[in-house]
């Protein structure tokens, strides 16, 4: 359970970053905020991390297009797991697939009798499901470093804390975001941002092993997913 509730905090987390933006004059994030408002946009990204005084470095890979939603981790721990560990969780036709490489397997979740309660609340908590302009709230530009370079950013306000974009040459490199859900503000470096996704990343590979929730053992709660 822990497992999966740290792919969907993961999830949660990131989609964050990606949501619409409303302002009275076009400022740069609202080039990128754009495609996921259109519904259909991918991102690849780069996160480093400390947990359990350990150096962590985490590659995510989104795609939304409409409802639907792939998003492959690939998590590596130099001084303790250099191998990595990757996983893809995809979210469509109203069923919720974990891909576990390591263990070439996939848990598939039916998602079919609490969709709707599903995605509202993931709309609540990530405005995942969010395609209008007044999710983030403008407050700042300004320049400040970002990972050892002097960069212009904006500054926006979340439904659960504040995002910073960072540009260079008006091209988006990176993002920070601070919340009461983590310790600490959360540096991403962005590697690519485009409204064309591989398709592969929606893909459950052949030959894997399909298992039920159930028979993985399991449990799917909303209430543990999203407390209150």
């Amino acid at each position: 359970m822990k497992k999966f509730l740290s792919l969907i905090t993961a999830i949660l987390m990131t989609v964050l970053l990606c949501t619409g933006c409303k302002s009275e004059e076009k400022r740069l994030a609202t080039s990128y905020t754009d495609m996921f408002e259109d519904g259909k946009a991918y991102i690849s990204c780069t996160t480093e991390y400390e947990s359990d005084g350990m150096k962590v470095n985490q590659l995510q890979n989104i795609a939304m297009d409409g409802e639907n939603m792939a998003m492959q981790i690939a998590i590596e721990v130099p001084d303790f797991l250099p191998v990595g560990i990757e996983t893809k969780v995809i979210l469509k036709d109203k069923q919720l697939y974990i891909v576990d490489n390591f263990q070439q397997q996939v848990i598939t979740i039916n998602l079919s009798d609490q969709y709707e309660e599903f995605k509202e609340t993931l709309s609540n908590e990530s405005s995942l499901f969010t395609t209008g302009t007044d999710d983030l709230e403008f407050i700042k530009s300004d320049n400040e470093e970002f990972k050892g370079e002097k960069l212009f950013y904006e500054e926006y306000k979340t439904p659960v804390g504040n995002c910073k974009y960072y540009f260079k040459d008006k091209t988006l490199v990176g993002m920070s975001v601070t919340t009461d859900l983590l310790p600490d503000p959360l540096g991403v470096t962005v590697n690519e941002i485009s409204e064309i996704y591989p398709e592969e990343i929606f893909i459950i590979p052949e030959g894997y092993t399909k298992v039920t929730a159930e028979e993985a053992d399991l449990e799917f709660d909303l209430d543990q997913m999203f407390p209150n």
